[in-house]
């Protein structure tokens, strides 16, 4: 090699060394950002962008909520969605209709007035109920809050008339062309559109309307939301409606309609609702594709057959010629091609070993995983983990209640969330039936004197006998009222009370078949035969004698 090849050599071995220590140094300062300090800001955490901000479209929420439809249809998903629905909801809140604090302090002459139209209210509302399928509608209305984090119930007037129910799909909900509010800056402007919402544009920021589309031609109405939309002086809220090539609000005359909205896992003044699975959706997705790729795994192990092993050190003509041989054909015929004596049997030489490979090898491994990862799931959706997952193998009693504790105040808070919204509906319902149906019984004075009351299910425990003695010993002590430790047990005590006292009215039934000749059953003295022979003992009739009285 001469000189100049040498240091060409050289030249490129530096400018090389040169090249790995650029590389080396960027990954050193990427490790030390990254895990060196132990910063969590420094970190790419997925989800932790700005989910609602300017550059966000209509499609992107459109993709949200598809997410969290997939996410339910997988078995966790779907197990955390009913769990979640029973607890919230079950078969549906009970409603009482109670006076209002100042028309209990009145007279007995003014609550005995009142008491009539709340029993009115009472049964007209529990009519509705059933013939709306209140409870089946709560249970819809979970579900849609679960998957897509929002739902839009649609409050119908028809014209004298009660008050109809429907449902306006997350993903119709779109931007209006013709609005002039789209992302409105200037606090001069009443109103700002955002992801097809339109708000207050000041210190309130409510929510006053939603646009939905109409189709594919771009048409589309703005409808009022329930709990912003101004009231008339019957309490009944206005139907003004906005057209889509209009910029106020005036009467359309064709739809009588409202919105309410019902947003989760958001702040206010967040436009659109987030997915229930929001936060473990990707772990959701890993979990199932895990799944899927244990099954495949195992089928494969399970379908494979038979590992054909020669125990001898053999070239490919000696292998040959002894399979040959000793499955039964002739030395020099295709190695591929056997006879065998009969369908069940296999004749195979001593030297040939079959072997069947283990089937769910390593999958212990794999399902510990699974189930570490879906107990994260769970705690992200505020469940006990056996309420996601169904393993109950990982505790026992006392872990499983000091972990239903926290799932207790969630469902509360959920049955809160719930309640509170449904008000709104049953208060419109009230006042339409007072409007618009005559002979109901109660008027919209009445409505305004009485307070809707809602309780959603007892979220029990397994310590029923517990629960009873904390709640008998606050009663003994005065701290609760009867009534109170009744409500905490779910027993309606008027209700039953009453139902006592229906049944004690009546006549009990007899006893036997003939009460007048009733006997006191029991040993006679005087007979000193057989105890279980003696008169009214079996028969329950004393005077009649049996067979061993009448010997000698």
């Amino acid at each position: 090699m001469s000189d100049r090849d040498m240091m060409e050599a050289a030249r490129a071995i530096a400018l090389m060394e040169g090249k790995m220590a650029v590389v080396a140094s960027a990954m050193l300062e990427e490790l030390r950002s990254s895990c060196g300090e132990g910063r969590i800001g420094d970190l790419d955490i997925p989800g932790s962008g700005e989910l609602f901000g300017e550059n966000t479209t209509i499609e992107e929420i459109r993709e949200r909520i598809a997410i969290g439809r997939e996410c339910a249809k997988t078995p966790w998903g779907k197990n955390a969605r009913e769990n979640k629905k029973f607890y919230t909801c079950h078969t549906g809140h009970t409603y009482a209709v109670k006076p209002r604090a100042e028309s209990d302090q009145g007279d007995d002459t003014a609550r005995e007035a009142l008491s009539g139209p709340i029993r009115a209210m009472q049964e007209y509302l529990a009519d509705w109920m059933q013939r709306n399928g209140w409870g089946l509608r709560q249970g819809e209305v979970s579900e849609r809050l679960v998957e897509e984090g929002e739902c839009f119930d649609v409050l119908y007037f028809p014209e004298g008339g009660e008050v109809e129910l429907s449902f306006v799909e997350a993903t119709d909900l779109a931007l209006d062309p013709n609005s002039r509010y789209q992302d409105a800056e200037e606090r001069s402007l009443p109103y700002r559109d955002e992801l097809g919402v339109r708000w207050q544009n000041n210190i309130l920021n409510r929510r006053v309307g939603y646009f939905v589309d109409g189709g594919d031609d771009g048409s589309g109405q703005w409808i009022r939301e329930l709990q912003t939309a101004p009231r008339d002086a019957s309490g009944l809220v206005d139907f003004e409606l906005l057209r889509s090539d209009s910029n106020e609000w005036s009467v359309t005359g064709e739809l009588r309609a409202v919105l309410l909205g019902r947003r989760r896992n958001v702040t206010s003044r967040s436009p659109r609702g987030l997915t229930f699975y929001w936060e473990v959706r990707e772990e959701l997705k890993y979990a199932k594709t895990l799944l899927s790729n244990l099954m495949r795994v195992s089928t494969f192990q399970s379908t494979f057959g038979a590992i054909r092993t020669i125990r001898s050190n053999m070239d490919g003509d000696a292998v040959r010629s002894m399979l040959n041989s000793g499955g039964g054909g002739k030395v020099g015929q295709d190695g591929e091609t056997f006879d065998q004596p009969q369908v069940a049997v296999v004749t195979k030489p001593s030297t040939v070993d079959y072997e069947f490979p283990e089937t769910g090898a390593s999958n212990e491994n794999m399902i510990m995983f699974l189930d570490s990862l879906l107990r994260s799931c769970a705690a992200g959706l505020s469940l006990p983990e056996f309420m996601l997952t169904m393993n109950v193998s990982q505790g026992n009693f006392a872990s499983t209640l000091v972990s239903e504790g926290p799932f207790h105040k969630a469902v509360g808070y959920w049955q809160n969330q719930m309640s509170s919204e449904d008000l709104l509906i049953l208060d419109q319902v009230l006042r339409v039936a007072a409007v618009n149906l005559e002979g109901i019984g109660f008027t919209v004075e009445d409505v305004d004197r009485v307070r809707l009351i809602a309780d959603g299910p007892i979220v029990q425990t397994r310590n029923r006998m517990e629960e009873w003695e904390i709640h008998r010993d606050a009663w003994g002590s005065g701290r609760i009222s009867g009534k109170t430790l009744n409500t905490r047990m779910g027993w309606a005590y008027e209700e039953e009370q009453a139902q006592r006292r229906s049944e004690q009215s009546e006549i009990e039934p007899p006893l036997t078949e003939n009460p007048g000749t009733c006997g006191t059953p029991g040993p006679n003295p005087d007979n000193r035969g057989d105890q279980m022979r003696e008169p009214g003992v079996l028969s329950g009739d004393p005077g009649r004698t049996s067979p061993a009285d009448n010997q000698g």
